[in-house]
């Protein structure tokens, strides 16, 4: 890959980070692929961290997969900041989440509970 090609996926991800909707906009129309993997998740994943919905609906009209293991992982982080709408949509979605990311997700609470930060 060339530098130019890989500018418009980190502005795009960048977006997401931040939740801004224009950034992210503007780098789908510069060739960033909205299913390219990033450290091993799919972007939507990501949409969590901004906190904003909205994040998330973009990225599926803009053609983001919703995967099972991607709605697991949205899951776990969504439910771990207290984020109930990631939630509300992943369902509206017919995505169901089984005993592993219900797992996961105490797993993580125990684990910030009795473990310091570092």
């Amino acid at each position: 890959m060339t530098k130019k090609e890989i500018l418009p996926y980190d502005r795009m991800m960048t977006g997401i980070l931040q939740g801004d909707e224009e950034k992210i906009l503007a780098a789908i129309k510069g060739g960033a692929d909205v299913n390219q993997p990033f450290h091993g998740h799919a972007p939507i994943t990501f949409s969590v961290q901004s906190g904003k919905v909205a994040i998330f609906d973009l990225l599926l009209e803009e053609g983001a997969e919703l995967s099972p293991l991607s709605a697991r992982a949205i899951w776990v982080n969504a439910r771990r900041k207290g984020n109930n709408e990631f939630i509300a949509r992943i369902k509206d979605r017919g995505v169901r989440i089984g005993f592993a990311a219900r797992l996961a997700f105490w797993l993580i609470r125990i684990k910030d509970r009795f473990l310091p930060a570092r």
